[in-house]
């Protein structure tokens, strides 16, 4: 595994601290699908966080990053995406279409943030064409090698994994 998260803290950026998950509340149409996000940088978290905070129409614009320990992923259904490339792109796409269907407890790989998810978006759209020309100039716009990782917890065999060990309100 490219990305191991044993004795690794985690983190999800937000506008309430996030002490017991609740699936329920995730919206479909992201990157990996109906998940719990996370991902190993601070820095990351952080700017989820103000951007949630900066997207909220209530009053209230606290901006929250849980921490969570991990423990025991290895008996999971996991799916990992080394590098942002032709199966991580296709993945994401059907995702935000709403189109994928996956069995996978926790999904691992790049994120596409604010930045790659306009190359995303014109892929979708078809701006960059049709077939392997669209797939490579999309890829080679996404930057692969610089993008941040995420870690979508599932399901709730996955997030029984997850130890809230504290929270950082910014």
């Amino acid at each position: 595994m490219k990305f191991d998260i044993s004795n690794r803290m985690l983190y999800h950026g937000g506008i309430e601290k996030v002490e017991y998950i609740d699936l329920s509340k995730s919206r479909g149409k992201l990157d990996f699908g109906r998940a719990f996000y996370t991902t190993a940088s601070y820095a990351q978290a952080v700017r989820w966080s103000k951007l949630k905070s900066g997207r909220n129409k209530s009053d209230v614009k606290d901006k929250v990053v849980s921490k969570f320990s991990v423990k025991g992923i290895v008996k999971l259904n996991i799916k990992e995406f080394p590098i942002a490339d032709r199966e991580w792109l296709e993945f994401v796409v059907r995702n935000r279409r709403g189109e994928m269907r996956h069995s996978f407890d926790l999904i691992i790989g790049p994120i596409a943030n604010d930045m790659t998810l306009l190359v995303v978006n014109a892929y979708m759209s078809g701006l960059y064409g049709v077939g392997d020309e669209a797939i490579n100039i999309a890829i080679g716009l996404l930057k692969p090698e610089l993008l941040e990782d995420q870690y979508a917890f599932c399901s709730e065999d996955a997030i029984s994994r997850l130890r809230f060990v504290g929270c950082d309100y910014l």
